[in-house]
C-alpha cells in the first residue's frame, strides 16, 4: 500500500534519513509529505518508530474541488461506511482554505456533512463526532482547487508521544526535537546537555534516541485501532517487544543533563522524563547558564538547546547579552564539546565568539529558525595574532609591573585581519570586536573573530569563560549609557595605590577608561590641599586618585545615577566616605552655569556626543566646548588648573593663548604605553588663567 507521512517545515530530509534506516523505499515527496511503498509490517513500523513523522496517512482519494459541488463529488468517491465501523466514532482534521472557501472550519463542517449525507442515503445511522481519540480520524487538505482525504492511522499528531505530564510556555514539540538532534549529529557525541531544557523534551528525546526506544511506545490509542486491515496479534508483538526493550534499560550510553533558570521547569521536565520511564537516567537542575560546567567526567559531548527567541521587543533586545554569556560557557567549560543552537536570527551565533560549522532551517510553530552549529576553530587559525600578542605581553607585562597595574591593553587591530581590542583586566579579558567593514563578508568576519578569541585564551593562558566579548558600534544618543545585562561580572583591579571596580558583562565599556592613566595619575600629583571638581565623572576613577594625592575634598558631578553609585563604591574601597566626597546627580553643563563655588583643580572630560530624557539638552563636544571651558574657567580660582579631555578623534581646539589662557598641549604626554600605537585615542590640554 502507499502511505503519505507528514513531517514539520524543513524536517524532510530527516524523515527520509529515518525512513532509509526503517527499509521503507520513499516513492515520492512534494514539501512536508513524504510517499512510501510498504506493508502492514510498515505500517506498524511508521507508526511506532518514526521520531520525526508528524501524521502517518494512508490516501483515501483526491480530486477536484474548485466549487462546493466539485466538493462533494470527491468526498462522495469514499465509501464512507466501510471506513466506519458500526456505532463508530468520527473524528476530522482540515487543513486549507482558497477560492470558494475561505475558513477551514467551514471545510471541516462540508466534509462531515457529506459524508453523513451518504450514510444516511444508505440507511446508516450518521457517526458520534470527537475531537478526542476517535475510532476513525480523518486528515483533509485542501489546497484552493483540489481536495485530498486521508485517513490517519496513527490517530493524530505523532508529536504527542504520551510522556507529557506538565509542559511550559512554548514547549518545541517532540517530533521537531528529534529532527533538530538528528540535524545536530546526535547520538554520535554520547553526552548531552541542554542549558536551556524548559520542559525536558530535547533531553528526553535525545535519551530515547540513544537508547533505541521507539517513539510512540508510550502512545495508547493508534487510529489503525479500528481499521478493517488491522492485525492486534502483530502489532502487540511489536509492542510488547518495544514496551520490553524499555523495561530491561539498565543505563544510558552516555550521560544526559538538563538545566533551566526556572524551577518550574526543572519540575516539569522531572515529571516527564518520570513517565517516560527515564527518570532513573537523566538529570534535570535549576542552574543560571553563569555556571553551567560540563558534567564530571566528560571531556566531550553535545551541548543542545532551545533559547528564548524573544519575541516580545524587550526580550528580544536581551538576545545579544544572552548569547554572549552562551559563548563563555561553550569556550570555557565545553570547549571541546559540539554545540548547536536553535535560534530565530541565525546573525545571533556572532554574539558567541564562535564560528558557525552549517546551518539548518526549522519552523518552531510560526517562528522561523535556524538550528546554527557552533565550534572554536583550531588554534592555527589565529596563529598570527597568537604570535602578535605574546611578542607585546612580553613587553606590557614587564611595563606594567613598574606602574603598579593589572589593568592594560594587551592588542589593538595591530593586524588587519583581527579587528580587535584586547584589554587585560587581572585574570580575564574584555575582547571588543570592532564592526567588520561592509565589503567583508559576515561569515569570514564570524570565523576570524572565533580564531582570535581562541588566539587570546592561548596566548594570555586563561580559560575561554574568562574572555567577555563586546562588539564596539557608534553608539547614539542614549544608547552609550543603556545597561546590556544583569550579570554584574565585577572584579576589582589596581592602578597605582588605587582600588577600582570594573564590570565586564553590563555597559558598553568597563567602567575604566585605560588610556586616560596617566591623566588620573596627575590628577593625584597636584590634588595635594586642593578642591577637585570631577566633571561627567562616569565611575569616579579620577576622583580616587585625587582623594588618594591628598585632595581637601572633591566633587564628581555626573547625570546618570548608577555610574554615580558606582563612583560612590569606588571612593568607599578606597577608604573615602561622606561630605568632603560629593557625589551631584545633574547635567554638568546646566549645574556648572548654576554654581558659584571655585575648585583649584578640575577635570573636564565630556563626551564626544550626549543627550538624555531627564534633560532637554543635547551636547556635542565639537560644537558645545568653548561655553564648556568657559563656564568650567569661571569656577577655576586664578591660579588653577583646568585639565580638558576629548575623544573625539578629528577635535580641533577653537581656543588661543589670546583669549587669556595659557594652553599646554599634553595628548603626546598623556598617551601610555598600551595605547602608543594608537595616538589619537583621545586629546589633553592642560588650560589655566594668565595673571593679570
Amino acid at each position: 500500500m502507499d502511505l503519505v507521512l507528514l513531517c514539520p517545515p524543513h524536517c524532510g530530509p530527516w524523515l527520509e534519513k529515518e525512513l532509509a534506516a526503517l527499509s521503507l523505499p520513499v516513492t515520492g515527496r512534494s514539501g512536508r509529505m513524504i510517499r512510501v511503498e510498504t506493508d502492514l509490517e510498515g505500517v506498524y513500523r511508521c507508526c511506532l518508530h518514526s521520531r520525526v513523522a508528524s501524521r502517518v496517512l494512508l490516501p483515501l482519494h483526491q480530486g477536484p474541488a474548485d466549487d462546493d459541488a466539485a466538493f462533494v463529488s470527491t468526498v462522495d468517491q469514499v465509501d464512507w461506511a466501510a471506513q466506519l465501523p458500526p456505532d463508530g466514532s468520527l473524528g476530522m482534521d482540515f487543513r486549507g482554505t482558497g477560492g470558494w472557501l475561505r475558513h477551514s472550519r467551514f471545510g471541516q463542517q462540508r466534509l462531515k456533512d457529506v459524508i453523513v449525507d451518504q450514510l444516511r442515503a444508505k440507511g446508516l445511522e450518521s457517526p458520534r463526532l470527537t475531537p478526542d481519540r476517535p475510532d476513525v480520524q480523518i486528515y483533509a487538505h485542501f489546497d484552493g482547487e483540489r481536495l485530498s482525504l486521508y485517513r490517519d492511522l496513527g490517530g493524530g499528531p505523532l508529536h504527542q508521544r504520551g510522556y507529557r505530564r506538565r509542559s511550559v510556555s512554548a514547549p518545541i514539540k517532540e517530533n521537531l526535537a528529534a529532527a533538530v538532534l538528528m540535524a545536530a549529529g546526535w547520538p554520535e557525541q554520547g553526552n548531552l546537555v541542554d542549558p536551556f531544557c524548559g520542559s525536558g523534551t530535547l533531553v528526553i528525546e535525545a535519551a530515547m534516541m540513544a537508547a533505541g526506544i521507539p517513539a510512540g511506545v508510550h502512545r495508547s490509542h493508534w487510529g489503525f485501532a479500528g481499521w478493517p486491515q488491522h492485525d492486534p496479534d502483530h502489532w502487540q508483538r511489536l509492542l510488547s517487544e518495544a514496551r520490553h526493550k524499555l523495561r530491561q534499560l539498565s543505563s544510558l550510553p552516555g550521560v544526559l543533563r538538563g538545566y533551566d533558570k526556572d524551577p518550574d521547569a526543572i519540575a516539569a521536565a522531572c515529571a516527564n522524563a518520570q513517565a517516560a520511564g527515564l527518570g532513573d537516567w537523566l538529570v534535570f537542575s535549576h542552574r543560571e547558564m553563569t555556571v553551567l560546567e560540563a558534567p564530571p567526567n566528560c571531556q566531550s559531548g553535545l551541548v543542545i538547546g532551545n533559547p528564548p527567541y524573544g519575541e516580545r521587543l524587550e526580550d528580544r533586545k536581551a538576545l545579544p547579552s544572552l548569547y554572549t554569556r552562551l559563548g563563555e560557557r561553550l569556550r570555557g567549560p565545553f570547549q571541546r564539546w559540539h554545540a548547536a543552537m536553535l535560534m530565530p536570527e541565525p546573525d545571533l551565533d556572532r554574539y558567541t565568539g564562535l564560528d558557525r560549522r552549517r546551518s539548518h532551517r526549522f519552523r518552531n510553530g510560526a517562528i522561523d529558525c535556524h538550528l546554527v552549529q557552533l565550534w572554536s576553530p583550531p588554534a592555527r587559525e589565529g596563529r598570527d595574532l597568537e604570535n602578535r600578542l605574546q611578542k607585546n605581553l612580553r613587553h606590557l607585562r614587564r611595563w606594567a609591573r613598574r606602574e603598579e597595574t593589572d589593568a592594560f591593553r594587551a592588542y589593538d587591530a595591530d593586524i588587519p585581519e583581527f579587528a580587535l581590542a584586547v584589554d587585560c583586566y587581572g585574570a580575564h579579558a574584555l575582547v571588543q570586536e570592532y564592526a567588520a567593514p561592509k565589503q567583508i563578508p559576515a561569515d569570514k568576519a564570524r570565523r576570524r573573530l572565533a580564531a582570535g578569541l581562541t588566539a587570546v585564551s592561548h596566548a594570555l593562558d586563561i580559560p575561554g569563560e574568562n574572555i567577555h566579548l563586546r562588539t564596539r558600534r557608534p553608539q547614539k544618543g542614549r544608547e552609550q549609557y543603556n545597561r546590556l545585562d544583569q550579570r554584574e561580572l565585577e572584579l576589582t583591579v589596581q592602578e597605582g595605590p588605587a582600588r577600582l571596580i570594573v564590570n565586564l558583562s553590563d555597559y558598553n565599556d568597563s567602567g575604566l577608561f585605560l588610556d586616560h592613566r596617566p591623566v588620573r595619575a596627575w590628577l593625584r600629583e597636584k590634588a595635594r590641599g586642593k578642591r577637585f571638581l570631577n566633571l561627567f565623572a562616569y565611575t569616579g576613577t579620577a576622583s580616587v586618585h585625587a582623594a588618594l594625592g591628598g585632595a581637601r575634598n572633591t566633587t564628581s558631578v555626573d547625570l546618570n545615577r548608577n555610574y554615580l553609585r558606582w563612583a560612590e563604591r569606588n571612593l568607599a574601597i578606597n577608604g573615602f566616605k561622606g561630605d568632603a566626597h560629593r557625589l551631584v546627580r545633574a547635567d554638568c553643563v546646566e549645574w556648572l552655569n548654576r554654581q558659584t563655588g571655585r575648585w583649584d583643580l578640575i577635570l573636564l572630560d565630556p563626551p564626544t556626543f550626549s543627550n538624555s530624557s531627564d534633560t532637554d539638552t543635547t551636547l556635542d563636544i565639537q560644537r558645545d566646548h568653548p561655553a564648556l571651558i568657559q563656564a568650567a574657567l569661571d569656577r577655576l580660582v586664578p591660579d588653577g588648573l583646568l585639565v580638558f579631555s576629548c575623544n573625539r578623534r578629528d577635535f580641533r581646539l577653537q581656543l588661543d593663548d589670546s583669549q587669556g589662557l595659557k594652553i599646554q598641549d599634553m595628548t603626546k604626554a598623556s598617551i601610555p604605553e598600551d595605547f602608543k600605537r594608537n595616538p589619537r585615542i583621545h586629546h589633553c590640554w592642560f588650560i589655566s588663567k594668565t595673571k593679570g
